[in-house]
Formats: structure tokens, C-alpha cells, sequence
């Protein structure tokens, strides 16, 4: 065999299989808020921000949550209708929320998200996946001092 030949196989294998290499994004498999227009209707108390995520029917109450920069939120689980909660994770949709990552350990039924306390006032998406669904409701960070304004 010609010795270019051997020398440029190893390279376009390697070129091919890079190419051909295509990850699954798990981020833009999770599917739209089935009530979207209460993503806009942020509630909750901004220094205590809790959110209960239902399992079963994949719903987040509220939709979207008002926090402050500093504080903790606590996203509580009701595991579905067999009472087996597994593993559920909270990701980022967007780089500039990647401080929303959290995920439980087996069949605990809250995770603790710390907001970054320099973060600025908006809206964040975030998803959160079981192993069969996955939802993405919102974060909206109010200003430090007080309303939203």
C-alpha cells in the first residue's frame, strides 16, 4: 500500500467519526409548558420561593416563581401515582441561567437551588426531566431591593 494512504486513513477516520458523532440534547427534547401563558404570571414569595413539582402529571406550581438574588429555592416532589419518586433533574435552557442545576438523590423529594446573589433582575428557563417527561417552567429574579421594576 502506498504509505500517503496509510498516513491519511487514520486522519479521515478520524474526521469521518467525528462528523458522524451527534450528541442528544436532552434540553430541546423537553416539551413546551402546557399552560404557557402562566409563565408570565410569576408568584410566589420572593424571599422564600418554593415550587411543588407534581410527577405525575409533570406541573410545576407555580409555573413560574419570583426570587431574589441570595436566596434559596426549594423545588418540592410529589412522586407519581406508584409512589416512586427516581431521579429528576433541574437544568438550564440558556447560558446565562446555568446556576439552575440541581438534581435529588433516589427517592428524595426536594432540591435546593441557591440563587447567585449578584444575579441580575429577568426571567430564567429552566427544565425539569424525570426518566419518561421533562417540563420547563420559569425563574423570574426580582430586583434586590424590592419589585420587579
Amino acid at each position: 500500500m502506498n504509505k500517503k494512504l496509510l498516513c491519511t486513513l487514520p486522519i479521515g477516520l478520524l474526521v469521518v467519526g467525528c462528523a458522524a458523532y451527534a450528541p442528544s440534547d436532552p434540553i430541546t427534547a423537553c416539551a413546551p409548558y402546557s399552560n404557557p401563558a402562566s409563565l408570565n404570571d410569576c408568584k410566589g414569595r420572593p424571599n422564600a420561593p418554593h415550587v411543588t413539582l407534581n410527577t405525575n402529571t409533570m406541573t410545576a406550581v407555580p409555573s413560574c416563581v419570583l426570587v431574589k438574588p441570595g436566596r434559596t429555592i426549594v423545588f418540592q416532589l410529589k412522586p407519581a401515582a406508584d409512589n416512586k419518586l427516581g431521579k429528576v433533574d433541574i437544568f438550564p435552557k440558556k447560558g446565562a441561567g446555568k446556576w439552575l442545576t440541581g438534581s435529588n438523590d433516589a427517592n428524595e423529594d426536594y432540591i435546593i437551588i441557591k440563587v447567585p446573589a449578584t444575579l441580575k433582575k429577568g426571567d430564567y428557563d429552566f427544565g425539569i426531566r424525570t426518566d419518561t417527561q421533562c417540563v420547563d417552567p420559569r425563574v423570574r429574579v426580582e430586583a434586590p431591593g424590592g419589585g420587579i421594576g
